[in-house]
């Protein structure tokens, strides 16, 4: 199963999931908001964590006794896996998390920039948010922002715009999941870009901080978004780890 970031959905994996799904099922979830999934008013990111844990215990059902899945999740989908855990740990064969943007505090946008981007979205600019967000979380110069918005994934972005700010708000409070002495964990590897600002290999650390035996892996010259900049990379490396 593949779980898609933030500004985003699962169009994200469009670039590899050819090559991946040529070996096995995939299963590429819309988070809330995006493609047919529902939203509400009032956003909870513990709700998105349900959500997650309900597909994976469906798709294990449907696959039988004993069945377990390979979850692959980006960023703040990453995040949302996680408070998924240790539930559904059982059902999960391993996992790849790929940048959970777990920034501490004082790296995090304040209130009066979250409170710019909602007023961007109701003036009806949500290129705009995009920009913003690019920019102070991923530290986009002109150049490289320019090459964004020249990628066919720039109209997905800026259709997810209005989850963003709710996703930032979301991070400040996030509290991770911690598992039972003994508990079954499944294997898990990190995955940083090479060229990623330190901050995101620094976030990366303190999610891996749960696991007992965490695996790291770097993506050399990639940055927060490998599976569309070098998909063989990605691939190769995600086939390394899963089989």
């Amino acid at each position: 199963m593949l779980i898609h970031g933030s500004t985003t959905d699962a169009s994200l994996w469009n670039d590899t999931r050819g090559e991946l799904g040529e070996d096995r099922t995939l299963y590429l979830l819309n988070r809330r908001g995006r493609g047919g999934s529902t939203d509400e008013s009032a956003y909870d990111v513990e709700r998105e964590g349900q959500d997650v844990l309900a597909v994976i215990q469906a798709l294990a059902m449907r696959h039988g006794e004993g069945a377990k899945l390979d979850v692959v999740a980006h960023s703040f989908g990453a995040l949302c896996l996680l408070k998924a855990l240790p539930a559904s740990a059982p059902q999960i064969g391993r996992l790849v998390l790929y940048e959970p943007p777990l920034l501490p505090a004082d790296l995090l946008p304040d209130e009066s920039f979250v409170a710019a981007m909602r007023s961007e979205l109701e003036a009806g600019r949500n290129e705009a948010v995009v920009e913003m967000f690019f920019r102070r979380i991923e530290l986009l110069n002109d150049r490289q922002l320019a090459k964004l918005r020249s990628m066919s994934s720039w109209r997905m972005r800026v259709a997810a715009a209005p989850t963003i700010p709710r996703e930032l708000e979301a991070v400040r409070s996030y509290r991770l999941p911690s598992f039972s002495p003994g508990q079954v964990q499944p294997p898990v590897l990190f995955l940083v870009g090479g060229i990623s600002p330190p901050v995101m290999a620094e976030a990366t650390r303190r999610v891996a901080e749960c696991f007992q035996h965490p695996l790291h892996e770097v993506l050399p010259g990639q940055r927060h978004g490998a599976m569309n900049s070098s998909p063989a990379l990605f691939v190769d490396t995600l086939r390394a780890f899963l089989t």
